[in-house]
């Protein structure tokens, strides 16, 4: 069994539930040491996190693009000039991705 899937009561593997991904998502942000990240990003200009994000929760993510409601706004990246395909902006109301409330 991997890191993430779990067996439910019959034995079968099935991915966590949201609430489990969120709170595991917590304590990869909390585990991650944001000062050195900080001091990486003065020092050099950029810093690679830890993976924060599982597949799980990638896929999770990817499954709300066609949910416009749990989106602020689309921006079409070519009308500004920053190449081509769509940014999605998530919003804080209610609905939001239990992921993108888990960020800090």
């Amino acid at each position: 069994m991997t890191a993430t899937t779990t067996k439910n009561r019959a034995g079968t593997r099935t991915a966590p539930g949201p609430a489990r991904r969120s709170a595991a998502l917590a304590a990869r942000v909390a585990a991650t040491d944001w000062a050195a990240l900080g001091e990486e990003l003065d020092a050099v200009g950029c810093a690679l996190t830890p993976r924060l994000l599982s597949p799980a929760d990638c896929r999770a993510l990817i499954a709300l693009y066609d949910e416009a409601g749990r989106f602020r706004s689309t921006i079409d990246m070519a009308r500004h000039r920053f190449g081509s395909g769509q940014y999605l902006q998530p919003g804080h109301r209610p609905g939001q991705p239990m992921i993108v409330s888990g960020l800090p």
